[in-house]
């Protein structure tokens, strides 16, 4: 499966080449690698600007449009696909299309983002902006209600998502609201979905 070209937000987060008459191919990008910034303090995404990982390979904070990310020995671009946020104090996510730009080098190729324990109170618009974000974690954070969670509806890659440890988990019928505004989730809060649960 090919990662996305990139996204069609105000700020380029497509990868830009080195050279104007070179692109990249496809078929040298090698995903599947994690960033970790879990347990951290961070109290704000900007923070992360000047914040170097508990494991994984940033972007360099000099690196600038023209400059390409390495390749491993064989010419691969090794891509970051993961990204944990998790066991923080963000109570927001301004700044999140500024600080993946800022951090990652194809920032539309994350696949997973884990925003487990922390205090945020609803899900971000800018969620919706990351094209092939199929996991999404939510969970211990204090989201109270389903007005919160509308960005779902735009969230179309998404198959996994837990919300399990907010007060949203004491709405009734939770699990077939999410799901209503969702359908094709696969796992709701690591459970998997039944054919009978779904609208």
């Amino acid at each position: 499966r090919c990662p996305p070209e990139g996204l069609a937000t105000g700020k380029k987060m497509a990868l830009s080449p080195a050279s104007g008459k070179d692109t990249i191919s496809h078929r040298t990008l090698l995903p599947g690698f994690s960033l970790d910034y879990s347990f951290k303090d961070l109290t704000a995404l900007l923070d992360i600007h000047d914040e170097e990982p508990r494991a994984g390979a940033r972007k360099p904070q000099k690196a600038d449009a023209s400059d390409e990310p390495p390749r491993n020995k064989q010419g691969a671009i090794e891509v970051t696909t993961t990204l944990k946020l998790n066991n923080n104090s963000l109570v927001n996510l301004d700044g999140l299309i500024e600080t993946l730009n800022v951090i990652l080098w194809i920032p539309s190729a994350l696949t997973f983002l884990d925003l487990s324990f922390n205090s945020l109170k609803t899900m971000d618009p800018a969620l919706a902006q990351l094209p092939e974000l199929s996991i999404l974690y939510l969970h211990g954070n204090e989201i109270a209600s389903f007005k919160e969670i509308q960005i779902l509806k735009q969230m179309h890659k998404l198959t996994s998502l837990t919300l399990h440890g907010n007060d949203l988990e004491k709405q009734k019928n939770y699990r077939g609201q999410v799901l209503a505004l969702r359908p094709l989730l696969r796992k709701l809060d690591f459970s998997p979905v039944t054919k009978g649960e779904r609208p």
